[in-house]
C-alpha cells in the first residue's frame, strides 16, 4: 500500500510505519513524517486527524519544533480498531502561519499473530489456538459481491465469514467460521469455486523485475474445499510459474467440518510450499492478502462475501490489504 502524498513548496506530510500494540491487538499506532522545505524558517502548528474510514476522530497532536530543511515525525494513536481492514485515513496539516493541507492515506489494520507452539489442524477452532479479536470480518452489505441480482441477502445468517490468521517461521495457518444457510458444494478441483468454497490469495513484493503491468496480477491463489466429505486444497494462480498449479499434496493440510449453517475451515502450509525456497517470514513482515466466500445455494453460484478484494472481479493484488506478522 503507497502513502497518498501531496506536495506543497513549504512542507509535506506521508505516513509511514503502522504497528499494533504487543499489548491490546485493538490498539494501533502510525508515523506521520513531515517534510519541512523551507530552507529559511522552522515549521511547527498542529496534525489533525479528521476521519478514519467513515468514523469522525478530530484529535489533534502537536507537530513540535521541524527545524528548515527537515522532516519531523508525528506518531498517532488509532485506539479501540474493533474491526480491522484496510480504511482511508484522512488528516490535516496546519501551521502555525495559517497554512493548511490535506491529506488521505489508506492504513491496513489486518495481522496474522505469531504461533507458539503446534496447531492442531482438525477443523475445530478453540479458542486457545485462535484469538478472535484478529478476526477479519464479512457479514455487511459492502462486502457482498453478486453474480445474479436475484441474490437477495438477508443478513449475516445468509453468508457471512470471520478469518483469523498465524504464521511461524515454517507455516502459514488460516481458520474461518463460515456462517451459510444452505452449504452446496458437487465441484471439485478446478471448478470447486462455482459452488461454495473459499478462495484466497497472497502476494508479496520480492523486488523482482516484472513486465510492465503484471505486477498486480503477480500472485498465489488457492481454494479450499469440502467436496464428497472430502477437504480439496487447489492452487488456482501462481506466480510466474514459481509454483505448481493444480492439487496441492505436499506441505499443506486442511480440515473442513461442516454442521447446519456452520462451516469451519482450519488450514496450514509451508511458506517453501507457498511463496517459494526464498521466502523467509520474520516479525514485521507484511504480506498482502485477500479471502472470498462463494455462494450457492443450488441453484448456480450468485456472487460472493468478501475481505478486501481483486480475486473475484478482477486479478488484482493493489486491492489486496496488507498484514503485518507479529511477533506477539
Amino acid at each position: 500500500d503507497f502513502p497518498v502524498e501531496f506536495f506543497d513548496t513549504a512542507f509535506n506530510a506521508t505516513t509511514s510505519e503502522i504497528s499494533v500494540s504487543s499489548s491490546n491487538v485493538k490498539n494501533w499506532s502510525c508515523n506521520i513524517d513531515i517534510n519541512n522545505y523551507s530552507s529559511s524558517k522552522a515549521l511547527s502548528g498542529t496534525l489533525t486527524i479528521d476521519k478514519i474510514g467513515n468514523r469522525a476522530v478530530n484529535k489533534k497532536y502537536k507537530l513540535g519544533y521541524i527545524p528548515q530543511s527537515s522532516v519531523g515525525t508525528v506518531s498517532v494513536q488509532f485506539p479501540n480498531i474493533d474491526r480491522y481492514g484496510k480504511y482511508p485515513i484522512d488528516y490535516t496539516v496546519t501551521s502555525t502561519d495559517g497554512k493548511s493541507y490535506s491529506y488521505t492515506s489508506n492504513l491496513n489494520f489486518a495481522l496474522a499473530q505469531k504461533q507458539k507452539g503446534e496447531v492442531k489442524i482438525d477443523g475445530v477452532l478453540d479458542k486457545d489456538e485462535w484469538n478472535r479479536d484478529t478476526a477479519l470480518i464479512c457479514d455487511k452489505e459492502s462486502d457482498i459481491y453478486r453474480l445474479n441480482k436475484d441474490w437477495n441477502w438477508y443478513g449475516p445468517e445468509d453468508k457471512s465469514a470471520e478469518t483469523m490468521l498465524k504464521w511461524d517461521e515454517d507455516n502459514l495457518y488460516i481458520a474461518a467460521e463460515v456462517t451459510d444457510d444452505v452449504y452446496f458444494q458437487n465441484e471439485t478441483a478446478a471448478n470447486s469455486w462455482r459452488c461454495d468454497n473459499i478462495q484466497f490469495a497472497v502476494y508479496i513484493d520480492d523486488g523482482r523485475h516484472i513486465a510492465m503491468g503484471q505486477a498486480g496480477s503477480n500472485f498465489e491463489e488457492i481454494s479450499l474445499t469440502l467436496t464428497d466429505g472430502k477437504p480439496e486444497i487447489y492452487r488456482t494462480k501462481s506466480r510466474e510459474g514459481k509454483t505448481k498449479l493444480g492439487y496441492v499434496t505436499d506441505n499443506a493440510e486442511l480440515a473442513v467440518n461442516q454442521n447446519g449453517t456452520k462451516t469451519t475451515y482450519e488450514f496450514k502450509i509451508s511458506w517453501r510450499e507457498l511463496l517459494g525456497e526464498e521466502y523467509a517470514a520474520k516479525p514485521g513482515n507484511e504480506v498482502g492478502f485477500s479471502i472470498l466466500f462463494n455462494e450457492n445455494d443450488g441453484d448456480g453460484r450468485m456472487g460472493w462475501i468478501e475481505f478486501a478484494s481483486g480475486i473475484g472481479r478482477s486479478k488484482d493484488a493493489n486491492l489486496f490489504a496488507f498484514l503485518k506478522l507479529t511477533d506477539n
